[in-house]
């Protein structure tokens, strides 16, 4: 067997023991996880508020359509054509009151030119007590992951799956690393990156946009969920 051959078989090698450790992961389960009631009620304990949002479709990469907290208790949402944020967006106002979530009119000295829009998978709260954790995933049946693993191993890292179908939100103690939220969405693969949720300064708000509906979720005052894993967000 020449040296072409002997490497080649190394490869195989190396592989079946990596699908090996592969075959007994975790798989993300990513199936939709949203309250079908518009006003206020309760999703998995937390307690949520959801309205309908009215914004044209100005461009098909769901990455220009921003979520951000201006103040503790006003939510804006932004849909941009291009990266520029300017006088082309589209704007929409919310404010959080008492539980109740409402649309508002558009608040004094809002800024709409010298910035871009920007994709961040993690955002930490005003004290830093809490990080909220946004980020894309793949969801595929067991051996479509072994075969695209194969593929990647053999290539050398060279050639691998770049589309997602799943978005994951966590919303973690930065202390304990336990979970105060967790939120997962599946959608046709893509590859357009979504970044649907953003937190308020105090880590108590987590606000997400999904399709023509934003919902506010009241976070517990103590995280006791499970821990999230460190380097959960660093894939996509």
């Amino acid at each position: 067997m020449g040296a072409t051959g002997v490497g080649l078989l190394k490869k195989i090698c190396l592989s079946i023991s990596l699908l090996a450790c592969l075959g007994q992961t975790a798989f993300p389960q990513c199936r939709q996880a949203s309250p079908s009631e518009k006003g206020t009620t309760t999703f998995r304990g937390v307690n949520v508020a959801v309205v309908d949002v009215k914004l044209p479709e100005v461009s098909e990469d769901p990455g220009l359509t921003t979520v951000t907290f201006s103040s503790e208790t006003t939510i804006e949402i932004t849909a941009c054509p291009t990266v520029r944020r300017d006088s082309t967006c589209s704007f929409s106002f919310f404010r959080w009151e008492n539980g109740v979530l409402k649309h508002i009119a558009e608040p004094p000295n809002v800024s709409m030119g010298g910035y871009f829009v920007e994709l961040t998978d993690r955002t930490s709260s005003a004290d830093g007590r809490r990080m909220l954790l946004d980020f894309n995933d793949r969801e595929v049946s067991k051996l479509q992951h072994l075969l695209n693993s194969i593929r990647t191993i053999m290539s050398f890292g060279m050639i691998a799956p770049e589309d997602v179908n799943c978005e994951v939100v966590h919303v973690k103690d930065t202390k304990t690393r336990k979970s105060c939220f967790e939120w997962r969405d599946t959608f046709p693969m893509t590859y357009y990156r979504r970044r649907s949720a953003a937190m308020s300064p105090s880590g108590e708000l987590v606000a997400i946009k999904l399709g023509n509906e934003l919902s506010v979720y009241q976070l517990p005052s103590v995280c006791e969920g499970p821990r999230v894993p460190r380097g959960e967000a660093s894939t996509y």
